[in-house]
């Protein structure tokens, strides 16, 4: 791998955007919100100093010839301002002539400005994917990474399974879960996790990913089977009931309970009216579930609140995945399998 410092302008970046791909799958998307887009621009207006540019250059794509393997956010932000898709601050401290002006609304002496700020911008050439997915993690360290987005830096073909799943899973493309940030990729880590530990191991950040270093070579074939299947069979409880299931530790719990009873469940359709008929009754008491165990409660108020318990105060340990596993396995798998 070498890497070679250079100079290119704003203008540089705008004639060359064509060639640069910003959003190679080791990068985390466009997460900037509005105010630091506009912050960043105001800094080029002052000729503050920005954080350098890599890009890396690439030989076997046929549409781009470089990704970003840093500065994704800033390089969007300059972008999109230079293209009209947003204006600055009205606050902004440049004073009245430039709050609240998009590009094309500045002065020319302005526009001018910004086109020929120089960034320093580091090409990266010969470098291997698991190079350029190192360089990202330590550029990112002391960063506000979400732990999935350093999961996804990493060098692991489960990660890459996990990636490639969160993108065409039927299940996560028809259902409620927000996939900003890697948030799917995370979702279907647990599950894996569950699997490749037998759910005796927590599911917090560290563990997932330890899992992502020890199976770097990939999953299990019937591991990466039967997680497919199950999601499979839960895409048909979504089918049947859109929205069913919309909870993380929802998702996690009715995971677990197919991976050891799948065919002692009822048919997707009527597992999914029991499961919302349970979380019904989960969020009339999530607030307070007190009330359930006040008096002469019964085994089945009992349960409810012991699921809620487990549920809300760390999910993700082993102790609590096997309360609820308990909960559920007494409330929806019959004796008789399910034709």
């Amino acid at each position: 791998m070498k890497v070679e410092n250079g100079i290119w302008t704003v203008q540089d970046f705008l004639d060359r955007k064509g060639e640069i791909n910003p959003k190679p799958q080791y990068q985390r998307g466009e997460v900037w919100k509005l105010p630091e887009k506009q912050l960043l621009i105001d800094s080029i207006l002052n000729g503050f100093d920005i954080p350098k540019i890599y890009l890396n250059k690439i030989s076997s794509s046929l549409q781009y010839e470089y990704d970003v393997a840093d500065g994704q956010q800033r390089l969007i932000a300059i972008w999109n301002f230079c293209e009209n898709e947003y204006q600055l601050g009205v606050n902004s401290r440049l004073g009245p002539s430039r709050s609240g002006h998009a590009f094309k609304d500045l002065k020319k002496a302005d526009r001018d400005k910004i086109l020929a700020f120089k960034l320093v911008t580091a090409v990266v050439t010969g470098a291997t994917s698991d190079e350029i997915r190192e360089l990202f993690s330590r550029l990112q360290k002391g960063q506000r990474l979400t732990p999935a987005e350093f999961r996804n830096s990493m060098p692991s073909v489960l990660g890459d399974i996990i990636r490639a799943m969160a993108a065409t899973q039927p299940f996560f493309q028809r259902g409620d879960f927000d996939p900003s940030r890697y948030k799917t990729d995370d979702l279907i880590a647990h599950l894996f996790a569950l699997e490749l530990y037998d759910a005796k191991r927590d599911l917090k950040a560290p563990t997932l990913e330890l899992m992502y270093r020890e199976h770097a070579a990939g999953a299990p074939q019937e591991v990466l089977q039967k997680v497919n299947q199950i999601l499979a069979f839960m895409d048909q409880m979504q089918d049947a009931r859109p929205g069913c299931i919309n909870t993380k530790w929802g998702l996690v719990d009715l995971y677990w309970l197919m991976s050891k009873h799948l065919e002692h469940l009822p048919q997707p359709v009527d597992l999914a009216d029991r499961y919302l008929a349970f979380e019904q009754l989960r969020k009339r008491y999530n607030a307070d579930p007190s009330p359930l165990i006040e008096g002469e409660s019964d085994k089945e108020r009992r349960s409810i609140y012991d699921y809620i318990i487990a549920f809300k105060t760390s999910g993700g340990i082993p102790s609590n995945i096997t309360t609820r596993h308990r909960v559920f396995s007494d409330r929806f798998v019959t004796k008789t399998k399910r034709k």
